[in-house]
């Protein structure tokens, strides 16, 4: 979920293609890997019967005084999605957060849509390493991208998107903009069908590795040391030596928010005969949201 030139650079990085090499590191050797267990830190389990607005904002609060007074701040981008996100479409029930998406006319600041759809972005911000989790089930259909985020201006992670032609292949990425240019690591996994039921879904991102989970098994992991062409050490113990960092890495001590929500393609709602193939309301279930922090036992 991006504005367009990280969308188009997210589909150049699949391609391949590097926004920038790997800088030379001195490394006095050890462990990579990082001790104590994992506590938990903040959660919401929407167990109540609305959704929590003192933990939640219901839109991108890039307005002035962290309002929706954009127009950004509850259409997105317009040029790759087409929804406004309404507050109508958040609900909590049976212990779960509902996001709706539905086929509808609806207006923001001058921009109209025929869909409206719904997402949560957090107040609290996080800056360090933790483990963020959802367990959630994806809406069906081959319009709608269901996706859960970090996101702080320089530093994006994704945990999920599903890039709306299907709910079998998910996107795990690591988004940077340093120095005017942005910086991607993405990876497409192919899997069951994810919008039959509900799944947890986690990224741990520390120290030296963003690792991501599924249903608790390691899918994927993006290191922090490289070879100096770029490809990932997977290591977890290095000797001392000279490395590379791998220009993607998030920064460590960026302020990032957690944000889930559905939008829905622009250019597969257009088409009518796609449209056709898809049921309204579209839901997104959330049964919870947490963050994880390492403390020593």
């Amino acid at each position: 979920m991006k504005i367009v030139i990280l969308i188009l650079a997210f589909f150049f990085s699949i391609l391949g293609t590097e926004a920038q090499r790997p800088v030379k590191f001195e490394f006095e050797g050890g462990n990579l890997e990082s001790s104590g267990v994992w506590s938990q830190l903040f959660s919401d389990e929407f167990n109540g019967d609305s959704l929590d607005t003192s933990t939640w904002y219901t839109y991108y609060p890039y307005g002035v005084g962290n309002s929706d007074m954009c127009g950004f701040c509850r259409t997105h981008d317009t040029t790759v999605s087409n929804q406004i996100y309404l507050d109508k479409n958040l609900s909590v029930s049976d212990g779960n957060l509902e996001i709706s998406t539905l086929n509808e006319t609806c207006e923001w600041m001058g921009y109209k849509s025929s869909f409206s759809a719904g997402l949560v972005h957090s107040k609290r911000v996080f800056n360090s390493f933790y483990r963020y989790e959802i367990r959630c089930r994806i809406p069906e259909g081959t319009i709608f991208w269901p996706a859960f985020w970090m996101f702080g201006w320089s530093t994006e992670i994704d945990v999920f998107e599903f890039m709306s032609n299907n709910t079998r292949d998910i996107y795990l990425n690591v988004h940077k903009w340093k120095d005017g240019k942005t910086i991607n690591r993405s990876k497409k996994i192919r899997g069951i069908d994810f919008a039959k039921d509900f799944h947890v879904y986690a990224v741990e991102y520390e120290p030296n590795f963003v690792r991501y989970f599924i249903d608790g098994s390691l899918i994927y992991q993006i290191p922090r040391f490289v070879k100096r062409n770029g490809k990932y050490i997977k290591k977890t113990k290095l000797k001392k030596g000279t490395y590379y960092l791998n220009p993607a890495y998030p920064t460590t001590g960026d302020e990032i928010a957690i944000i889930a929500g559905n939008a829905v393609s622009r250019y597969r709602a257009n088409d009518a005969e796609e449209l056709s193939r898809n049921t309204f309301p579209a839901i997104m279930y959330v049964d919870y949201i947490r963050v994880y922090e390492r403390t020593q036992p």
